[in-house]
Order: C-alpha cells, then structure tokens, then sequence
C-alpha cells in the first residue's frame, strides 16, 4: 500500500466530515499538510462541504466518499475501494453520529437501531473493514469522538 506524495504525510480518514466538528477536523487536519478523506452520507451535503472547504484552503488534499454508517454495504462499498486503491490510513476519525430524543426511536433498512448502528455498530464495521489499510500504515490509530 502507499501513502501520500510526501513521505511525511499522514492520510487521515474522517466520518461525518461534511459539518460540525467533522468539518472543523477536516479543515484543521487537511491544512496540515495531511491528505484527507472525509465521509458523509449524503452526497450534496457533502459535495457542499468540500467546496466550501477548498475555498478555505485551496491547497487542501481533500477528497469526499458516500458512506452511511447505518447501512452495512454503504460501509463495506467505502472501504473496499480504500483498500483497492491502496491507500494507507494512518488515521481513522470516527466522528460521525446521531442521537435521538427519547421515543424517537428509528430503525435501519435491517431492523436495527439508527442511533446504535451509526455510533457504534458501523463505525466497529468500518474499522474491522479498513484493517488491511491500517495495518499497513505505520503507527496508526482509530478514534472515537
């Protein structure tokens, strides 16, 4: 697997990156120096952010996939062509969630929980599915915000 153009660079993978504190992460990270890929599970909200964020930093290794952590094939789809790119991931940033108020209870197209999927059970899937990229990357660490 390979890494950025610099060999000091970090590739830095985060969830739910198109707003709030994924997006302020995506901005101070990617201004660094460090490529990253954020995710979101809407494309033009995410395709909103990223212009945005180019404005910002116009110099900014960016780029946006789709992935919904409420859906296991959005996951595995995600990181399937992280792998098959070869790209290392030296960080991965689960920011992306959701919290409910009591009895707004929603299900998942599989019958499960949509705040238990997307805080836990998919960022768990998309962990286990990009091992292959984080293994191969040096020192590399998972994050839970």
């Amino acid at each position: 697997m390979t890494g950025g153009d610099d060999a000091d660079s970090r590739h830095i993978v985060i969830t739910g990156g198109n707003r709030g504190i994924g997006y302020a992460l995506v901005g101070a990270l990617s201004s660094r120096g460090d490529p990253v890929t954020f995710t979101a599970r809407n494309y033009d909200r995410g395709a909103a952010a990223l212009s945005r964020l180019r404005r910002e930093n116009p110099r900014a290794q960016l780029s946006l996939e789709l992935c919904d952590l409420t859906s296991v094939e959005s996951i595995k789809s995600f990181a399937r062509k992280l792998v098959a790119e070869k790209r290392l991931v030296h960080t991965l940033v689960h920011n992306a969630g959701v919290l409910r108020a009591p009895g707004e209870r929603q299900l998942t197209a599989s019958g499960i929980e949509i705040t238990l999927a997307t805080n836990a059970l998919g960022p768990a899937l998309l962990t286990t599915a990009l091992l292959p990229a984080l293994a191969a990357a040096p020192a590399s660490r998972v994050l839970i915000l």
